[in-house]
């Protein structure tokens, strides 16, 4: 069993196009245990996962807030931590988090400095391939072995059987 912290604190369709790396993390070991750090955007959406352990909640706009979840996991190790959404913010507060390895997926080679000199394994999201390619890249960077086939509402618990009674749209 391993325990992973992901950073996705971007949007939903952000969580939906990498939802293979959460999906491969799960399946290659059930009991492996995936806690993430979101948005308030993408909070709500998250939570309906049975596989996300624990969500919790980076609010950019409250301090106190960074401060606060900086505490609950300073005691907590993991064996991975992923910057999956590859921001500043995220790169900066994962800097307090204990873990075996951390990975940052990058853009640009911007951080290359700071990447090196905390130990983070950098993977640069390529704009020559598609998300889905990166994704997979990245999970054999991390020796995962890539789901073959997902369903990207897997495990999504839906409200009476109804997708649309979950917002008003």
């Amino acid at each position: 069993m391993k325990k992973f912290l992901i950073f996705r604190t971007d949007r939903i369709g952000d969580f939906i196009a990498s939802k293979i790396i959460f999906e491969s993390i799960k399946s290659n070991n059930n009991k492996n245990t995936i806690d993430v750090i979101c948005s308030n955007y993408n909070q709500s959406y998250l939570k309906k996962y049975n596989y996300i352990n624990k969500l919790i909640v980076l609010d950019k706009q409250n301090l106190k807030n960074y401060f606060s979840n900086i505490l609950k996991l300073i005691d907590t190790k993991y064996d991975y931590l992923i910057v999956l959404d590859g921001k500043r913010r995220s790169f900066i507060y994962s800097l307090f988090i204990r873990s075996r390895k951390k990975f940052i997926i990058v853009k640009n080679k911007n951080l290359k400095f700071l990447t090196n000199l905390f130990k983070y394994t950098e993977f640069l999201n390529s704009e020559r391939y598609s998300q889905f390619k990166n994704f997979i890249k990245f999970l054999n960077l991390i020796k995962i072995k890539p789901v073959t086939k997902f369903n990207y509402y897997k495990d999504y618990k839906i409200k009476n059987n109804n997708i649309l009674n979950d917002k008003n749209y």
